[in-house]
C-alpha cells in the first residue's frame, strides 16, 4: 500500500461572505429552537449567557403560575439568544413531574416538543 499526501491550496480564496452559507428557513429555526431548549444557560463555555433559563424553576411547585413565568421566561429570553425569531406565542403544560410539553409559534410555523426541566 503506499502512502499519499493530501495538499491543500494554500492560495484558494475564501470569503466568509460568500462560503459561508446561513440558513433562515423553518427547519433551520426549529433546530435552533431545539437546540436552544436543550442547552442550559451558563453550561456553554465561549457563551455564558446563550441558552434557557428554565432550571431555576424546576424544583418550584407545578401548576398554571409556574407555566406562565416559564412562558414569560421563554418569551423574553429566546429572542435575545436566537437571531431572527419573532415569538407569537408560547404555551407550556406540565405532562409528568418535571417533563413540560411546549407550544412556541414564530413567524415560520410552530416548535412543539415535550422537555425535562
Amino acid at each position: 500500500m503506499g502512502k499519499y499526501i493530501e495538499e491543500f491550496d494554500h492560495l484558494l480564496e475564501l470569503n466568509p461572505t460568500t462560503e459561508i452559507r446561513k440558513y433562515d428557513d423553518e427547519d433551520a429555526l426549529q433546530d435552533r429552537i431545539f437546540e436552544w431548549l436543550e442547552t442550559p444557560q451558563g453550561s456553554l463555555a465561549d457563551l455564558p449567557g446563550w441558552g434557557h433559563n428554565l432550571i431555576a424553576l424546576k424544583h418550584e411547585p407545578q401548576g398554571v403560575n409556574l407555566a406562565v413565568v416559564a412562558e414569560m421566561s421563554i418569551t423574553v429570553k429566546m429572542p435575545q439568544d436566537i437571531e431572527n425569531l419573532s415569538i407569537v406565542s408560547v404555551n407550556i403544560e406540565f405532562a409528568e413531574i418535571d417533563l413540560c410539553h411546549i407550544i412556541i409559534r414564530h413567524r415560520l410555523g410552530i416548535f412543539e416538543e415535550k422537555i425535562e426541566l
